[in-house]
């Protein structure tokens, strides 16, 4: 599954987290009640305007970590209209947020930035007469006079430069993202699903109140590999709630940690208590992170291709896989139902039932 991004031209997307970074220091100058677009527009650009304010500095900062920077002095690119939060704005943002937003500076942060921007001069008597304006990220920003999205206050307006103008803002602007369920759902994580489904895991990850979550989702073929060198169906395997619910639990950290948290990390605590080792993109000795950074309103989605063991589900606590099935789906890598086979040998295991593994349905 390829990485959430929403709609927007990448050229379109790099221009306007451009004009969002330099745009915000114009903070100093004051509202112009009826203000015309002066003609000629002022000779400093957004940069200019940037650097002689020294302030809206986390801005500046996000701007520089997407590679903006050189743009923000160009007169011919755009013209802009931003809507700049000032630092105070970024400092109320959710830590987890802000740092994954800085850690994925071509995903995330990038329609971050697009979502402050509009194409074109958009003056303070036009924004406050709007219902919407469409930003160069593509969503919708909610316009009902010097309020945005019902809660976010436009409180300086009308800084114009050289390639936009300027309007100031008291909170960042977050653009609408699917759940977690819903990124779950579109990409054909269908064992994923149907297993939240019967843990009754679904409504809390489909509601972005909840959390925010990291969640390590397995790829549908990492399940088939695992249940066919079981012989087992996969309603079989979904009929153990209990055990569903505490597998499940252990795919998922608390917080939001992007890839660059994530592979930067020797292990990562999840929900069910236990630690998931971390050695690059590889988790517990086995198991690889094949996509990263499927951004939700609720958290983050990073894409493997096993279904991970909590150790104290396992005959040894030292180990969480078994030795590879001879019967892996040929389009899966090898170490991807190692987990699986040994998450369920060891609740077999556990719960004295070890001579079960031995069953197999009846064949024709």
């Amino acid at each position: 599954m390829a990485p959430y991004r929403p709609k927007g031209s990448p050229v379109k997307k790099r221009l306007a987290s451009i004009a969002v970074a330099v745009g915000l220091v114009a903070v100093a100058v004051p509202a112009t009640a009826n203000a015309q677009v002066p003609d000629p527009l002022p000779d400093d650009s957004i940069a200019q305007v940037a650097t002689d304010a020294g302030v809206f500095t986390t801005l500046l900062t996000a701007a520089t970590e997407a590679g903006l920077a050189g743009a923000l002095a160009d007169c011919t690119a755009g013209p802009f209209t931003v809507f700049a939060p000032t630092d105070d704005a970024f400092a109320a943002v959710d830590a987890d947020l802000l740092d994954a937003a800085l850690g994925d500076p071509e995903g995330l942060l990038t329609d971050i930035l697009n979502y402050h921007i509009v194409d074109g001069i958009v003056p303070a008597t036009d924004v406050t007469t709007s219902t919407s304006l469409t930003t160069l990220q593509g969503g919708d920003i909610a316009v009902e006079g010097t309020v945005l999205n019902g809660s976010v206050n436009i409180t300086g307006t009308d800084n114009f430069a050289c390639n936009g103008v300027v309007h100031v803002i008291d909170a960042v602007l977050v653009p609408d993202l699917p759940s977690i369920a819903t990124i779950a759902t579109d990409g054909g994580f269908t064992t994923l699903v149907a297993a939240l489904d019967a843990a009754g895991l679904v409504p809390t990850f489909a509601d972005c109140a909840e959390g925010p979550f990291t969640v390590f989702a397995p790829t549908d073929e990492a399940f088939a590999a695992a249940l066919a060198a079981l012989d087992l169906s996969a309603e079989e395997l979904l009929g153990n709630t209990e055990l569903l619910t505490t597998v499940l639990q252990y795919h998922v950290v608390p917080g939001i940690a992007g890839a660059a948290e994530v592979t930067t990390s020797d292990s990562l605590t999840t929900l069910q208590g236990e630690a998931i080792s971390v050695d690059g993109a590889v988790l517990n000795g086995s198991v690889n992170i094949t996509a990263t950074n499927n951004w939700a309103c609720n958290g983050v989605v990073h894409v493997i291709d096993g279904v991970l063991l909590p150790p104290s589900l396992t005959p040894d606590p030292t180990t969480t896989t078994l030795p590879t099935p001879t019967t892996v789906s040929p389009d899966l890598p090898p170490t991807g139902s190692n987990s699986v086979l040994a998450l369920v040998a060891g609740l077999l295991v556990m719960a004295g039932g070890g001579l079960l593994l031995a069953r197999r349905r009846p064949t024709a």
